[in-house]
């Protein structure tokens, strides 16, 4: 499965205007990178609680930008997380959230580059 589903972010900058994508994939980015920073903190000082709401708000964005494998992959740290696994058992979850968050940011941005080169 691809990082990101090209189709829907085409039909949003049909529906919506390349602004608006070029837009949505910046602030994706760069809240992503935070909610990510959030996940791997939670990990570090034990707090499933700040694990599991960092994965919701990815998994929520992800769902927004048709970044399924990430989303798949938060939404299994959310499911596992609010059912009272460990941070030991969310730990690798996160390690492998990080690497499906860095593969749909290197496809958002050249489909960014793509949208903002059509524009201009």
């Amino acid at each position: 499965m691809a990082p990101v589903d090209r189709g829907h972010l085409e039909r949003l900058a049909t529906r919506f205007g390349a602004h608006f994508v070029i837009e949505l994939i910046d602030i994706f980015i760069a809240q992503g990178r935070e909610r990510l920073t959030a996940a791997e903190q939670g990990i570090a000082e034990g707090d499933v609680t700040a694990v599991v709401a960092a994965a919701h708000a990815l998994k929520s964005s992800a769902g927004n930008l048709g970044a399924k494998p990430l989303g798949q992959c938060a939404a299994e740290i959310e499911r596992r997380g609010t059912a009272g696994a460990a941070v030991s058992v969310l730990a690798p979850l996160v390690t492998t959230l990080g690497g499906a968050f860095a593969k749909a940011c290197e496809v958002l941005e050249v489909l960014r580059a793509d949208v903002e080169r059509r524009t201009v």
